[in-house]
């Protein structure tokens, strides 16, 4: 029973269940995981932000699609000739996108439709790092805890050969 295994984590679940959280937490990290449900960016992200403190942060790593479909595929070519061919065989990689990405494709959204989402709920946000179709964003209503946070991270390392949009946006960037 798939059911069973939803943890439904909520305000009052936090007050009741794990008190030391009561408050909401200070980090929330979406790691690739909206894009399994549905595009609707703006509920998943209102969704958990309720359960996030006042000033927190929550950092999203999301594989977007891209508005044209040849772009998306370049940007995928790119991603399976120069990483996934070190670690998995041509088979492999040819049966991961039959099975598993082609449903995750269709929960993907575009850069702009995750950062409008982003901006209905947060007043501050930065891309820090990108590669082919994969994208980092942290968010916070405290621009003073976000921007510390940011410079803490120190530059990203992207290889040249990942560096795949033109033009390559300098990282991090503000963008909120």
């Amino acid at each position: 029973n798939v059911g069973a295994l939803v943890v439904d984590i909520t305000p009052e679940s936090l007050r009741c269940k794990w008190p030391v959280f009561a408050e909401g937490f200070d980090v929330i990290f979406e790691n690739a995981c909206f894009q399994f449900f549905n595009r609707n960016r703006h509920a998943q992200i209102a969704y958990v932000k309720r359960v996030l403190k006042p000033g927190g942060l929550m950092l999203f790593f999301e594989k977007l699609t891209q508005e044209d479909r040849a772009e998306y595929e370049r940007l995928e070519d790119v991603k399976n000739r120069l990483f996934k061919a070190k670690y998995l065989s041509p088979g492999d990689i040819d049966l991961k996108r039959r099975q598993f990405l082609q449903d995750m494709q269709n929960c993907q959204v575009t850069l702009a439709v995750l950062l409008h989402a982003i901006q209905q709920h947060f007043g501050h946000a930065y891309v820090t790092w990108n590669s082919t179709n994969f994208y980092n964003v942290v968010a916070s209503d405290d621009e003073v805890r976000l921007r510390n946070f940011v410079e803490l991270m120190g530059p990203g390392h992207m290889p040249d050969e990942f560096r795949c949009h033109t033009p390559f946006m300098q990282l991090p960037a503000k963008i909120l």
